[in-house]
């Protein structure tokens, strides 16, 4: 109680303030005007003096349940910046050059006091609380490694983490604002915003908040793309930002003309050396997959640019894209697409209580079988190729891979509902993917007691502790499927895309043990098996030999992609829209 009315008498003595500052511009001129604007200029910050006062007391009276008091006192900054800012940006679009410098020196002002404000505040966070081994680095960024403080207890590191990180947040906002509002016109120079966004996405990756905000920065620069992949990582996370942001830059990106697209930033994924043609398909290809989502977002209220009767076609122009240049798209891009897709359900599935999983996963599932079948395709002629230790055509989508294979079983792990008849065609492609590694590489590791390390409740730990240390799995390559008993520095100097084939087979056999699949491992002969979707008892004793099929022919996985996975078959992975 005594918080609501320290916040309500702050917001009463700020509201007038806020108000004369907003209706200033017409009272007054010259030296007279500057006159009123100083005194009330410091009027204002004489109440975020108290206010942040207030604050810090009572947050480090109770610091291990003072974020709400954190986010309280950022909503009493942010109420002062807008109103400076407006005043910034209106006089920018009138033309007043005079009215402008002056508001942006005014604001400046408020600017630095904040982040005097945030650094003094971290710095208090450490020096009272402690300060953690992971966190040393940026006390030299900050420029606080001088500052005196000890190791801190377990029961506050969390707590330390949440806050430093809303702190650098919030520096970044603040950095943000000055460099977009430079009166000047010179380049705008978002460095400092970035490196306090990426520090506190670092530190504390289970929140959306930073991913949101380097967002914003993306579209400050008309790098689209890249937005929408931050926006939607800030949904993605067990602390998610709105979903509002997504939904937006969605449908700006596939309501642009798409000669205009390509002429946009690509962020990290264009080192400025793709290749015209190169470009032109990355640009299509996510164009494609943002139609994808559009539909997945829009569909249940039958809203949007995308419907059913146009799904068909963007579904084509995505698989036939990522099949024709995928060899020459960058590995990461490829990471970020098969990052999205999966936390798309899990945030579909946290907003929306009465919607089933099978209703979401079927566009995750069309990505992933278009990756089994160029996965499939690439054994082809491989052998005709003696120097090769990998197919050259599989080696650029092997880490796209590891993430759906890892999220697939976490997924089906924590699952109730049975994926066989809808998804048979997938699964039937796996398991003629995993066999093939399996007779082209074997297993360098123990297939028994590796798996056993993972199984059961260990996964289920295992699945916990990737949320509490890396956010939402699998964010940030937080995946456990490296084999026990695998040196894996060791193996990945000697190999790195051989060490990822041991990766997905190791994850291939969790999934077989999960018995909620056709897919089966058979221990005595160490080979994968596939259980005839027919079959609906699956216990081990009523599983006759007949349902069992053994896959040992590679020159046969081609010939039935080739033959069975036509835009015609019946087996045709069935697209759910998303409610919204």
């Amino acid at each position: 109680m005594i918080m609501e009315d320290k916040y309500e008498e702050v917001e009463e003595t700020l509201d007038p303030l806020l108000k004369a500052l907003e209706d200033e511009a017409v009272s007054g001129k010259g030296n007279n005007f500057a006159l009123k604007s100083g005194d009330l200029d410091r009027e204002i910050v004489s109440v975020l003096n108290i206010a942040t006062s207030w604050y810090t007391q009572r947050i480090f009276g109770n610091f291990e349940n003072g974020f709400g008091l954190e986010e309280r006192l950022w909503r009493i900054f942010g109420a002062v910046l807008h109103k400076y800012r407006s005043k910034v940006t209106k006089y920018q679009k009138s033309g007043d050059t005079v009215y402008m410098r002056s508001s942006f020196d005014r604001l400046d002002k408020v600017l630095k006091f904040g982040k005097r404000f945030y650094r003094e505040f971290i710095k208090r966070v450490v020096e009272l609380q402690g300060t953690p081994e992971d966190l040393r680095p940026l006390m030299v960024l900050l420029k606080l490694e001088d500052v005196e403080t000890q190791l801190p207890s377990e029961s506050v590191v969390s707590r330390i983490y949440e806050s430093v990180s809303y702190s650098l947040c919030r520096l970044g906002d603040l950095s943000r604002y000055g460099s977009t509002l430079t009166y000047n016109r010179e380049k705008r120079d978002h460095s400092h915003a970035r490196v306090y966004y990426r520090s506190s996405l670092t530190m504390n990756p289970s929140i959306g908040l930073p991913c949101n905000q380097l967002g914003n920065l993306a579209v400050a620069t008309r790098d689209y793309f890249y937005a929408f992949f931050w926006f939607l990582k800030a949904q993605s996370v067990e602390k998610p930002f709105s979903v509002d942001n997504v939904r937006k830059i969605a449908m700006k990106i596939f309501q642009m003309d798409l000669e205009d697209l390509i002429k946009c930033p690509l962020g990290d994924f264009d080192d400025g050396t793709l290749a015209t043609g190169v470009r032109r398909a990355i640009i299509k290809l996510l164009y494609s997959f943002v139609g994808l989502h559009i539909y997945d977002l829009f569909y249940r209220q039958n809203q949007g640019p995308v419907k059913q009767r146009n799904l068909t076609s963007v579904v084509a122009t995505f698989k036939t894209v990522l099949s024709e240049q995928y060899a020459n798209i960058p590995s990461s891009l490829l990471v970020d697409l098969s990052l999205i897709g999966p936390m798309l359900i899990q945030q579909t599935l946290a907003e929306d209580k009465n919607i089933s999983q099978d209703e979401v996963f079927g566009l995750t599932a069309e990505m992933l079988r278009s990756m089994l079948e160029i996965g499939l395709l690439s054994f082809d002629g491989y052998r005709q190729s003696p120097e090769e230790t990998v197919p050259t055509r599989l080696k650029p989508i092997l880490p796209a891979m590891r993430i759906y294979f890892d999220w697939l079983v976490k997924l089906i792990l924590h699952s109730d509902i049975n994926y066989w008849e809808a998804y048979t065609s997938v699964f039937t492609i796996l398991f003629r993917f995993v066999e093939l590694l399996r007779q082209e590489y074997g297993f360098a590791f123990d297939s028994l007691t590796a798996v056993k390390t993972l199984s059961g409740q260990r996964a289920l730990l295992a699945l916990e502790e990737e949320k509490k240390t890396r956010g939402m799995v699998p964010w940030d390559g937080a995946l456990n499927d490296t084999p026990s008993g695998m040196n894996a520095k060791e193996a990945i100097k000697q190999d790195t895309s051989k060490f990822q084939c041991q990766c997905l087979l190791f994850t291939a056999i969790e999934l077989a043990r999960l018995e909620q699949t056709p897919l089966r491992f058979d221990e005595p002969n160490q080979q994968f098996i596939f259980l005839d979707e027919r079959s609906t008892d699956l216990s081990d004793e009523n599983v006759s030999e007949t349902t069992i099929t053994s896959y040992n022919d590679a020159t046969m996985a081609t010939t039935y992609i080739k033959d069975s996975f036509s835009d015609d078959g019946d087996d045709e992975v069935v697209f759910k829209g998303r409610k919204c």
